[in-house]
């Protein structure tokens, strides 16, 4: 048999879904932070099932003002084996009036050594 409940507000949505004693939880939300002369959103979402030991949540933000335009993620993940919460990060940004630009990438599981691009 299968279950879920939904719930949601101006916050952002949850569900979980119960199927033969395994439950599964989604989660997600997205906010508006933009000011005046600057436009910013950020958001977040999750995915988790506790019975395998899966922990899946990723946030992020992106802006463009008249300065920057840019963006910033970051994931933390927690699979069966590792059992402890990992994270990787990407931050972008390029400057208008230059056209500089920069990147960098970082992962806590040291998979990926930390990256930086840049043209400054």
């Amino acid at each position: 048999m299968c279950d879920g409940t939904l719930t949601g507000n101006s916050k952002g949505v949850k569900t979980t879904i119960k199927y033969e004693r395994q439950s599964f939880t989604i989660e997600g939300q997205v906010t508006d932070e933009s000011q005046y002369g600057s436009l910013r959103s950020s958001g977040t979402f999750r995915f988790a099932h506790p019975n395998s030991f899966t922990d899946v949540q990723v946030s992020g933000d992106v802006f463009n003002d008249d300065e920057k335009v840019g963006g910033n993620a970051e994931i933390q993940y927690q699979m069966t084996r590792e059992r402890s919460m990992q994270k990787a990060s990407l931050k972008t940004q390029v400057t208008k009036a230059s056209r500089d630009f920069s990147l960098e990438v970082s992962d806590d599981s040291y998979l990926l050594p930390l990256t930086k691009l840049s043209n400054y």
